[in-house]
């Protein structure tokens, strides 16, 4: 179940030293942990997230997570399915308030890896999130949002740092500056 997961990510080209450390822990935990697709891996698990994107991909959506009190792309646990690209994709869909179907990925790979760690929070220890994140685009329309998050919005990728300026989103943000856009404004693909 995990190994095309383990294929996909050794396939992942990785944009900085960052997320090439956050590439070699995310491998060296699933094999270590063949649990990690579910929560009760208590060490850390697996969660994918989605970078949405307007088609012209001048604007992304954000949430600010009401247990976190912070801007975040949409994104969660994978609740033991293997399928990654389909738990960013319903993530997206809960925590927007729209349906799977108004998301459409740019390509089924793998757009950015991030390693983080989870503080300890009433029951649950201190653990690792290993995030992997797939760019999917969606039409501006919208977002009814839920009860996990305070708000949910399209934010122009000029004001994205000022909602969260951490080091792994402004990773999104080059990534779609330089691997997205072209100085012509045409859409590039994803490697």
């Amino acid at each position: 179940m995990l190994q095309t997961i383990i294929t996909d990510i050794h396939a992942h080209g990785t944009f900085d030293h960052a997320e090439a450390s956050a590439k070699a822990q995310t491998l060296a935990f699933m094999r270590a942990h063949p649990d990690c697709l579910n929560r009760t891996c208590l060490k850390g698990h697996l969660t994918a997230s989605a970078w949405i994107l307007t088609p012209d991909f001048q604007e992304v959506i954000m949430l600010h997570h009401k247990k976190l009190d912070r801007w975040f792309q949409p994104g969660g646990h994978v609740d033991g399915n293997p399928d990654l690209l389909e738990s960013a994709m319903r993530e997206a869909a809960e925590e927007t308030g729209l349906e799977m179907s108004d998301f459409h990925p740019l390509s089924r790979g793998i757009f950015d890896i991030d390693a983080h760690t989870i503080p300890t929070r009433d029951l649950e220890p201190k653990h690792t999130h290993f995030d992997i994140r797939y760019a999917l685009t969606i039409n501006k329309q919208r977002l009814p949002g839920n009860a996990e998050s305070h708000d949910v919005r399209f934010v122009g990728l000029d004001e994205v740092q000022l909602f969260n300026n951490t080091a792994s989103v402004v990773r999104l943000l080059n990534k779609t500056r330089t691997q997205l856009l072209k100085t012509s404004g045409q859409r590039a693909t994803i490697s």
